[in-house]
């Protein structure tokens, strides 16, 4: 029961982190061939990511918000982790 907690902790960042992803994708014009382009993935692995359906490793993390042109940083400084640790 603890696990399943857990895994849905990680889910819910995943979901949170994807949404974002898709949204700062759509506003910088960018379609899902475009950013699979630019990483060097498919159109279907970006939408996995996007749908949260996969766990985000720091490494693709910091190269998705490199090909988006966008600060990491700053965004984790608005994330809500106390959610997320016990």
């Amino acid at each position: 029961m603890v696990n399943n907690k857990m895994n849905n902790k990680k889910k819910s960042i995943d979901v949170k982190i994807g949404s974002f992803i898709r949204q700062r994708r759509l506003a910088l014009g960018l379609n899902g061939k475009d950013l699979a382009r630019k990483l060097n993935l498919s159109q279907q692995q970006i939408s996995r990511y996007e749908r949260g359906e996969c766990v985000f490793s720091f490494y693709i993390l910091i190269l998705f918000f490199k090909a988006l042109d966008e600060n990491i940083y700053e965004y984790m400084q608005y994330f809500d982790f106390d959610n997320h640790i016990k």
